[in-house]
C-alpha cells in the first residue's frame, strides 16, 4: 500500500549514516539523537482472521510524552546510525478498522490508550496490563479493544492527546487515598505533569493541597488548579511548611528519590505517603533533578514506625481512573494543561526538545499530525 501517514521517530546515534545526516539534532539526557517524520505504510489488517477478532487499527492524530520516555531516547545513543524508533506513550487516534468481536468501538471513533495496571501480569483474558505502547507516535497500531477508551466528543485533540497516563495515575492515586474533604495534602515537584493532574483530581475531593515547587514562577497557575499555597521544594521549605499547618494527612510525591525523606518528616502521625516515579531514570537525569544518593532505608522506615505511617506505591491506574476522568474532564471539572502544540515536519526537534529541556514547560507538549 502507499504511504500515507508519517511517524515521528528519533535515529540511533551510534555510528555514522548519510541517510540520517539530514534530520535535525535534539540531545535528550546528554544523549544526542537526530529525529524527524518518516513515511508510514497502512498495515493490512484483515478482520477475518481470527486473532484479529477483538483487535482495532488506529491512526494516530497527536501524540505526547511522558517523563519514562526520556530513558528510552536516551538509549538510541547505542543503536545504530541507520536504524530508528518512533517514541511516546500516549495519544489520541481514529479507529480505521475493528475485528467482529469488538463490542466497544467502531470505525470513526476518537480513542486514547487504557494504561490499566494491577500489577499482576497478563489479565486473566491474555491481554497484558500497563502502557499500550512505548512507540506511541507510531502513525498506526493495532491494538486489543480492551487497550483503548472512547474520547468524550468534545474533548480536543491536544487535550485527549495529552490526558492518558498522567491522569489515570493521578486518579489512581486519589481513589487510593481517599482523602475526606479539608486533608491536608502535600504535592511535591508539583509542576511535573503528574503533578498537575493529581491537583486536579483532588481539587474534587476538597482537599487543602500545598505544592511543592523549584519553579515559583508558576505559582499562581498551581493556586489557579486547586493548590491552596505554594512552597519552595527543598527539606528545609518542607518541613517548615508542614509545622506550620501542624503536619499533612497525605504526601504525593511523584519523584520518590527527590522528596522521600522530607516527605516522612512532613507527615503528621498516622499520615500515608505515596510515590508513582523516580526522577533518576538515567545518571544524567538524576544530575540534572539534583536527586539524592542511595537513600539510608534506616532513617525512612525509623520515622514510618515512630509515626505509624503508611507508605504506597503505586503505578499507573484502573480502567474506571481513566474513564472518572475523561468523565470529568467532559464535565469542565479537570483541567488538562497543555504548554504546546507543534504539527510542522520541522518541529520534530522542537517538540522533544520542549518536552525534555525545557524549563519554561509548563504541562504536556503534544505533536499533533496533519489530518
Amino acid at each position: 500500500m502507499a504511504h500515507d501517514a508519517r511517524s515521528l521517530v528519533v535515529f540511533g546515534a551510534r555510528g555514522a549514516d548519510p541517510r540520517a545526516s539530514a534530520w535535525p539534532t535534539v540531545t535528550v539526557d546528554a544523549a544526542p539523537v537526530r529525529c524527524g517524520l518518516v513515511p508510514a505504510a497502512e498495515p493490512r489488517f484483515d478482520p477475518g482472521d481470527p486473532a484479529n477478532a477483538r483487535r482495532v487499527l488506529v491512526r494516530v492524530r497527536a501524540v505526547s510524552c511522558n517523563y519514562r520516555d526520556r530513558s528510552f531516547i536516551s538509549l538510541m545513543a547505542r543503536v545504530p546510525a541507520a536504524r530508528y524508533s518512533a517514541v511516546g506513550s500516549d495519544f489520541v487516534a481514529d479507529v480505521v478498522a475493528a475485528g467482529p468481536a469488538v463490542a466497544t468501538l467502531a470505525a470513526g471513533d476518537r480513542v486514547v490508550p487504557d494504561h490499566h495496571f494491577t500489577g499482576a501480569g497478563d489479565e486473566r483474558d491474555g491481554v497484558r496490563e500497563g502502557v499500550a505502547t512505548n512507540q506511541a507516535s507510531r502513525a498506526y497500531h493495532v491494538l486489543d479493544e480492551r487497550k483503548l477508551v472512547r474520547v468524550p466528543a468534545g474533548m480536543r485533540d491536544e487535550a485527549a492527546a495529552a490526558v492518558g497516563i498522567g491522569a489515570q495515575t493521578a486518579y489512581g492515586i486519589a481513589r487510593r487515598l481517599a482523602p475526606e474533604p479539608g486533608a491536608r495534602v502535600l504535592v511535591t515537584s508539583a509542576s511535573s505533569n503528574t503533578a498537575l493532574f493529581v491537583l486536579g483530581a483532588l481539587a474534587r475531593r476538597g482537599v487543602r493541597a500545598v505544592a511543592a515547587t523549584s519553579s515559583a514562577r508558576f505559582a499562581d497557575r498551581l493556586r489557579s488548579l486547586g493548590a491552596e499555597s505554594v512552597v519552595p521544594t527543598g527539606r528545609e521549605a518542607i518541613v517548615a511548611a508542614a509545622r506550620r499547618v501542624g503536619g499533612f494527612d497525605f504526601v504525593v510525591d511523584p519523584f520518590f528519590d527527590l522528596h522521600l525523606m522530607a516527605a516522612v518528616e512532613a507527615l503528621r502521625p498516622f499520615g500515608t505517603y505515596v510515590t508513582c516515579g523516580l526522577a533518576g531514570q538515567t545518571e544524567h537525569a538524576a544530575r540534572a533533578a539534583g536527586a539524592a544518593g542511595p537513600l539510608d532505608v534506616r532513617d525512612v522506615m525509623a520515622y514510618a514506625m515512630t509515626k505509624n505511617l503508611t507508605l504506597v506505591g503505586n503505578c499507573l491506574g484502573l480502567t474506571a481512573d481513566l474513564e472518572r476522568a475523561l468523565a470529568d474532564h467532559a464535565a469542565g471539572a479537570l483541567p488538562v494543561t497543555v504548554d504546546s502544540v507543534f504539527e510542522r515536519d520541522a518541529d520534530a526537534a522542537a517538540f522533544l526538545d520542549r518536552t525534555f529541556n525545557s524549563r519554561e514547560r509548563f504541562g504536556k507538549v503534544v505533536f499533533r499530525y496533519a489530518a
